[in-house]
């Protein structure tokens, strides 16, 4: 009972100190740019950066500054492969607000969720007992309708910026911050594919997250228990179910027209060029027929969706490589299968801000060829520029 009359009265003195003091972390600038970064590299592993605190990005205008683009060089520099991060950054996330979020997503195309939870629930003085509730009904409710291969990354709330809060409380403070992670740590023991990160940077105050390094520092604590994780599990590299209603409604968002593109023309150029094949081209599925937004050495007429190599490599989050047409069982059947025009195809999916698959860029050569993994890393950087072309021209309501 104690500890339910603690957690009342510290939720408003909390909510006061943050809206008054000069140390509150919500008088930072938050990035403004779309929640996703990426590092270089082959075979990418994909990330979902989820919570508050540290995963917000508080202090930084970008999250390739913040601790979402830190944690991917990190990732890439320990794994040798790429990464992905997307960010869902929230001031406050308790878990069944988490849970909200997560319901909306297509859980199937990441490696890895990394949780950053606790921190609030900290300074509240919430109960131990409520906590471990909250947090042991997100944890059932994410295995329960997760992909087995999902690995589930808690990181320790740490309290990097507990040097600002009143000095009377801090002990306090840290006191309950040490239940609350003794109740994630048991919690990662209670289900399976779940792990437990230790995040102890040093103590410090709003100025920490002013400078340059403190992003990377952190990315540092967390980065080498995630990778192994991700070493340790397989990458979403096979065809998944599309949620098709997600998938059209984040393709309608984005407003794309028929006006030619100068920019995507250029990277198709690029992409011809740089892989010496036949042609290159930008196609969006919508509803049932692909569109070329830019093309060369291909043509640009509509094709129905059942007859695009292109609505294949949408089903996937990597790369999706056909060698020879005329031999490959997945063309089996097709207009592609006579090899008459097109012996070769590489294409990358590209995403919207919030990650559905909406079309690909693509090569083709009129001779079988192979790719390889560093092929592969150059064509999803191109990709990434044909991403960002589009997000530029997003329609806001």
């Amino acid at each position: 009972m104690v500890g339910y009359i603690a957690h009342a009265i510290a939720i408003p003195l909390v909510r006061a100190w943050l809206a008054t003091s000069s140390q509150s972390w919500h008088r930072l600038p938050k990035p403004t740019d779309p929640p996703l970064v990426h590092a270089a590299g082959p075979l990418s592993d994909r990330i979902l950066l989820m919570g508050s605190g540290i995963a917000v990005g508080y202090g930084a205008l970008s999250h390739d500054l913040a601790l979402g683009g830190n944690l991917a060089r990190e990732l890439s520099a320990r794994t040798g492969r790429g990464a992905t991060v997307d960010i869902i950054g929230d001031s406050f996330s308790p878990p069944a607000e988490v849970w909200r979020r997560l319901d909306n997503l297509d859980l199937a195309r990441f490696d890895a969720i990394v949780f950053t939870l606790g921190g609030l629930e900290g300074l509240y003085l919430m109960p131990a007992r409520r906590w471990r509730r909250q947090l042991d009904k997100l944890l059932a409710q994410l295995h329960s309708a997760a992909p087995a291969r999902l690995a589930i990354v808690l990181v320790e709330s740490g309290v990097p910026l507990l040097g600002g809060t009143p000095r009377f409380s801090r002990a306090r403070l840290r006191r309950h911050s040490a239940i609350i992670n003794a109740e994630m740590r048991e919690a990662c023991a209670r289900f399976t594919n779940t792990t437990f990160v230790e995040f102890n940077p040093p103590e410090g105050d709003i100025t920490m997250v002013k400078g340059r390094s403190t992003y990377r520092d952190w990315a540092q604590l967390i980065a080498p228990e995630l990778a192994r994780v991700l070493d340790m599990v397989g990458r979403a590299a096979q065809p998944i179910e599309l949620d098709e209603e997600l998938r059209q409604r984040a393709l309608d968002a984005l407003g794309i027209d028929d006006q030619p593109n100068a920019e995507l023309e250029d990277i198709v150029e690029s992409a011809r060029n740089l892989f010496g094949a036949s042609g290159a081209s930008v196609t969006i599925i919508d509803h049932d027929m692909q569109h070329t937004k830019a093309a060369v050495g291909m043509p640009r007429d509509p094709i129905p969706r059942a007859a695009s190599i292109c609505s294949q490599t949408i089903e996937r989050a990597e790369v999706f490589v056909v060698e020879d047409t005329t031999t490959d069982p997945r063309l089996a059947g097709s207009g592609w299968a006579d090899g008459e025009n097109v012996r070769f195809y590489a294409g990358y999916p590209v995403e919207s801000p919030d990650g559905h698959r909406i079309g690909a860029l693509c090569i083709v050569d009129t001779s079988p060829r192979t790719f390889s993994p560093t092929d592969a890393a150059l064509l999803r950087q191109l990709a990434l520029r044909v991403q960002s072309a589009l997000w530029s021209r997003r329609v806001t309501p």
